[in-house]
């Protein structure tokens, strides 16, 4: 029932508006779960299709790592065995490796020098506002030096006359406008430089790519997987306001780290021949208190996490699914 001042309703009504209120709740989950779903029976047959794509190189990585260590694959063993001979290998597959990944590692990683370099391109574009800068800086200069040229003679020079010999060397302020816009180009590339260097130390860059190279030579692949954003405590020092002195303080900072992937891992699309030709899956273990850092880090859902989280202390976790060699679960 309803007047112009009070809206009535019944029971019925209320109870029918409360029904209609949860209904259209349930609806606005559904889209959600509906994405869900299309999304898993998208991967699925992908990732079947992966790892059957990968039975023969992982093949071929498992037999460099028994050859590596110096052991004959069980086929071979069964063989010499059968025939009563001696199981002796001889192993210089290893100090081959050895010899490999010190000779590249010499190579690229020096102590004195960067394996990384930004460079300007022969006709930088800059920000407008920094070319304007320089071209204000090269024009006020030549100005200036028409004027000290001029008061050294005792004459004086017109505007009309600055004009014109300022027209007069527009080639040659030109030429210094372009000279400078690339040593401004260099100076930004250095420091663009440094941020990546930077970035790279603390973020463990350059101990993923030692090991890395290992892969590479042992393994026929490597591969460096970043940046990812992770929580960190770090100690920062401090000055106490109040007494002067200096104070450690832990503060919890996101910061961007690289780690090294297993070949063993790494599923990438049939017939695909770089990372970005295709789909690639990466299978990684991750531990609770790991993941529970990843709590307030852009792009991860909280509530996802700790649904997660619960599923495992409930132990509803498993990886049945997941078919892996012993050495790509180490």
């Amino acid at each position: 029932m309803r007047n112009d001042l009070l809206l009535i309703l019944s029971p019925s009504d209320v109870m029918q508006a409360a029904q209609e209120k949860e209904a259209a709740s349930q609806e606005a989950e559904q889209p959600s779960e509906h994405f869900v779903s299309a999304l898993s029976q998208h991967i699925i047959p992908k990732w079947q299709a992966a790892q059957q794509a990968k039975i023969i190189p992982e093949m071929e990585m498992l037999a460099s790592v028994r050859q590596k260590r110096g052991e004959y694959d069980p086929q071979k063993l069964a063989e010499i065995q059968n025939v009563g001979q001696p199981e002796i290998f001889m192993n210089v597959t290893d100090t081959k490796v050895r010899n490999g990944v010190a000779w590249i590692k010499d190579i690229i990683i020096q102590p004195t020098q960067r394996i990384i370099a930004v460079d300007p391109t022969p006709l930088p574009d800059l920000p407008q506002d920094i070319k304007e800068q320089i071209t204000s800086s090269v024009v006020r200069q030549y100005l200036d030096m028409a004027v000290s040229q001029a008061a050294q003679t005792g004459q004086q020079i017109s505007s009309d006359q600055l004009r014109a010999w300022m027209q007069q060397e527009s080639d040659a302020v030109g030429d210094r406008v372009h000279s400078e816009i690339v040593k401004k180009a260099k100076a930004m590339a250095e420091d663009i430089t440094d941020q990546i260097d930077d970035h790279f130390k603390e973020g463990g860059f350059y101990k993923a790519l030692n090991q890395c190279i290992d892969d590479i030579v042992g393994l026929k692949a490597g591969f460096i997987k970043g940046p990812t954003f992770r929580k960190e405590r770090l100690k920062k020092t401090s000055q106490d306001p109040a007494t002067g002195k200096l104070v450690r303080n832990i503060e919890t900072k996101i910061v961007p780290q690289y780690d090294r992937v297993s070949p063993f891992a790494v599923f990438p699309s049939p017939r695909s021949t770089t990372v970005d030709n295709g789909y690639l899956f990466l299978v990684g273990s991750i531990r609770p208190h790991q993941l529970h850092e990843l709590i307030g880090v852009p792009g991860y859902d909280e509530a996802e996490i700790r649904e997660v989280l619960k599923e495992f202390q409930e132990k509803k976790l498993n990886d049945e699914w997941l078919t892996l060699s012993l050495e790509a679960k180490e």
